[in-house]
């Protein structure tokens, strides 16, 4: 299996990488800041690899896919975000932060259908922040609600949704591997409309023969 981990250096990318390079797959991580990919790299030894990519640049997004190659998974993994009261966000930190985690996955998934083999999937990440609101947390909040809607739009018709980022999310608060097992395996689906272990966080968008132009579409 050959995955695409974008901002995937650290924290839940760099365990999935992990998991995939156990299991005898390739990673390719991607990200804006070279330096950190290229030692995540070096320490993840034999089967990695690292992509310049830039969320916010969609030359930047269009010129990665043409030299990546086919892969089997692209996980998104990013957010840039922009805390604080809402008298005193900052506009330009606002179109960072959806660059980041909503219009940067819509251009991957564009420029990126192409190159994911049959039968592979989009994993873009949400999180909790969007169903448990906190004060100074309204940015992200919104954000990481529309990943879930976005992933349920994108799949309406084909069903294809498979929502298991809330259990990578347990895995990575409790260690337990049995939760990153589902991330990796390629035969793995679950059709449930949401998470049943609390609320979903993030959607697999699926491909196959007879959802990928419809997925793309909708998208």
């Amino acid at each position: 299996m050959r995955v695409l981990l974008v901002s995937g250096s650290s924290g839940i990318g760099r365990s999935i990488a992990s998991a995939v390079l156990d299991r005898g797959g390739e990673v390719i991580l991607a990200g804006r800041h070279r330096d950190s990919l290229d030692a995540a790299v070096s320490e993840l030894g034999p089967g990695a690899s690292a992509l310049t990519i830039d969320l916010g640049d969609q030359a930047s997004i269009a010129l990665a896919a043409t030299s990546v190659g086919a892969v089997d998974r692209v996980v998104g993994l990013a957010a840039d975000h922009a805390n604080g009261p809402v008298t005193e966000l900052d506009a330009g930190a606002i179109r960072h932060a959806f660059d980041a985690k909503v219009i940067g996955p819509i251009l991957l998934a564009k420029h990126f259908s192409p190159q994911v083999r049959e039968g592979g999937s989009f994993l873009f990440f949400s999180g909790v922040a969007a169903w448990k609101p906190a004060p100074g947390l309204s940015v992200m909040a919104t954000a990481n609600g529309v990943v879930a809607f976005l992933t349920s739009s994108a799949t309406y018709r084909t069903r294809e949704v498979v929502r298991i980022a809330q259990t990578l999310y347990t895995f990575w608060n409790t260690g337990n591997t049995a939760y990153l097992d589902r991330a990796v395996d390629p035969g793995f689906v679950d059709n449930t409309s949401n998470g049943r272990a609390g609320p979903a966080v993030g959607g697999w968008v699926s491909i196959s023969s007879s959802s990928r132009r419809k997925s793309t579409a909708r998208l």
